[in-house]
């Protein structure tokens, strides 16, 4: 993902001249440092939940729930029902979600408890949070004043890992804006 467009770069940027080549190499390394990217994808995933039915999804933030399946023990045997993930997921902030089943004869008389949840998600940013964009212009400045410009200058992952250590470029403004959305 490149966080910063053409128009924006002035906004972002203090040193004059910073190019789309110096902004595609500040968004690598920044997607680098986060160890993911922030581009919108979809992904399946299958949750053992815990006894209060929560779990993880391992891609955040997550956007939207598309579709997902319950595997549970009943008395008459193992059985897969599909989940209305509008009105039985609850979804937070931080990737957390909790499973409530709507409640239905079978499910009170007898009781159910799930062994497996799968969902279906798409997690990602449409556009890039503001802090990150700060990030891009800040590490853009560092990258033209230091004469950086060609992605071939970094091209390795042991360059790109030099650079990431190197505070003089990657600067601890960059990294504390930078943490909120770094992989744990």
């Amino acid at each position: 993902m490149i966080f910063l467009t053409d128009l924006e770069i002035p906004s972002y940027t203090t040193v004059p001249g910073v190019s789309s080549q110096q902004i595609r190499l500040a968004s690598k390394l920044i997607e680098s440092y986060l160890g993911k990217s922030l581009d919108v994808s979809s992904a399946t995933q299958t949750f053992t939940p815990n006894k209060k039915n929560k779990g993880r999804f391992d891609n955040t933030p997550v956007t939207s729930i598309t579709s997902g399946v319950v595997t549970a023990r009943t008395p008459v045997g193992i059985s897969e029902t599909p989940i209305d993930v509008v009105n039985e997921i609850l979804l937070d902030d931080y990737g957390y979600f909790e499973y409530y089943p709507i409640p239905t004869f079978f499910n009170d008389v007898f009781g159910s408890i799930p062994n497996r949840i799968k969902l279906s998600y798409t997690y990602g940013y449409e556009s890039p949070p503001e802090q990150l964009k700060e990030a891009c212009g800040i590490l853009a400045d560092t990258i033209k004043k230091r004469g950086m410009g060609g992605e071939k200058e970094i091209s390795d992952i042991t360059e790109m890992r030099i650079v990431l250590t190197d505070d003089s470029v990657f600067t601890s403004d960059v990294r504390l804006l930078c943490s909120k959305y770094r992989e744990i």
